[in-house]
């Protein structure tokens, strides 16, 4: 896996909104060549109808050619997909600028690290997933770096770090968004929770449970509300996002040390 820090300047943030995909000529040609594969196969299906017979030979090579022909279009359809692959460099290029202008807003030092960054998504996933990585980078910010002053008393870098990775497992991408910042207030969260009826005094919830609660509908921890947080658009959003996605979300939190969500969707 790649590890890039990448400056906060000097980056082409318009790269990802472009139209159209650069694709190496190798998966072009392999295209177009399985593609030939299939133009064949269907020749020999339309001569073998034409010439056809109630034989026995007749029936064993036309099952053989669907068989030829199934391979063909699978192996087709599984390089089309590839054509539409892009690496997700050109996702995370567009979040310096983001991460910059909400540190400066709130007073905070921050630098974004990339990791995985060759990993490849399909671009129109890749598409789908910016607003749910955008407001996970502003909560990032916003809940969980602490003021540099805060970091300093408790033997902290005063410069908060934020770190976008991604990496492929089976036939999923996993997309982390992770900070090392003061980690999920738990406590609040409930106290939250039993303020608002989401919970009751006897409900004995996990840490899983409890963490759970922050994608309920409007659900925010936020004493005030601002641009950036309180405004009734919450974790909820992201949760809805990914399973239209056929995704899912995964938190893990250490108090003092910082909190990773992991965006799970199919490749």
């Amino acid at each position: 896996q790649s590890h890039d820090l990448y400056q906060m300047n000097g980056l082409n943030e318009n790269q990802f909104t472009s139209h159209t995909i650069r694709v190496e000529s190798e998966r072009i040609d392999k295209v177009i060549n399985q593609l030939g594969e299939l133009i064949t196969l269907k020749t020999s299906l339309s001569h073998l109808y034409k010439n056809g017979y109630e034989g026995k030979s007749t029936w064993e090579n036309f099952s053989a050619l669907l068989q030829e022909l199934n391979q063909a279009v699978s192996k087709l359809q599984m390089s089309a997909m590839d054509l539409r692959m892009i690496p997700v460099r050109q996702l995370f290029t567009r979040f310096p600028k983001i991460v910059r202008d909400i540190a400066k807003q709130l007073g905070k030092k921050v630098e974004l690290h990339f990791v995985g960054a060759d990993t490849e998504i399909d671009k129109h996933m890749g598409e789908s997933l910016i607003d749910a990585l955008t407001h996970l980078l502003r909560n990032a910010i916003d809940h969980g770096i602490e003021d540099p002053k805060e970091r300093e008393a408790q033997g902290k870098d005063p410069t908060g770090h934020v770190t976008l990775s991604a990496r492929q497992e089976g036939s999923f991408i996993v997309i982390g968004v992770t900070d090392d910042g003061r980690g999920l207030n738990l406590e609040k969260i409930r106290k939250k929770a039993l303020a608002t009826g989401l919970i009751n005094e006897n409900s004995n919830l996990s840490q899983k449970e409890i963490i759970n609660l922050i994608f309920s509908p409007g659900f925010s921890t936020a004493d005030r509300v601002s641009e950036i947080s309180g405004r009734g658009v919450g974790m909820d959003v992201v949760l809805t996002n990914l399973k239209k996605l056929q995704g899912d979300i995964d938190v893990l939190t250490e108090p003092g040390q910082g909190t990773t969500f992991l965006l799970k969707v199919p490749l």
